[in-house]
């Protein structure tokens, strides 16, 4: 497990030098794209990372996802979201998409 913690100390580091260019504010916060985050976890930790996405709910209201983070097969952290069908266009077709986004940037 400590080989795990140095990965993720790293991810973590890294992703600190580059948050600063890429955040953007949304209501007063800076915060960094899924992109951005997934892209620096993919780069520090390759193949080690695993995420794992599972649908919870979805129907032609709304969609509930997890994603469980695993590196090297020990569970790191759970991310869910939940996103409504009717709150938004983009919505009425990629609910699925945006609540899986959602999930993964929290995990």
């Amino acid at each position: 497990m400590e080989n795990n913690k140095d990965k993720i100390v790293n991810a973590i580091n890294e992703f600190k030098k580059t948050v600063g260019d890429t955040a953007i504010s949304i209501h007063g916060k800076q915060y960094s794209l899924v992109a951005t985050r997934l892209a620096v976890a993919r780069r520090e930790l390759g193949s080690s990372l695993d995420l794992r996405t599972t649908i919870i709910h979805q129907d032609d209201k709304k969609v509930i996802v997890q994603v469980d983070a695993f590196v090297d097969g020990n569970h790191l952290s759970t991310g869910t979201s939940e996103e409504l069908r009717s709150i938004s266009r983009i919505n009425q077709t990629s609910a699925l998409e945006n609540a899986e986004t959602s999930a993964v940037g929290r995990a």
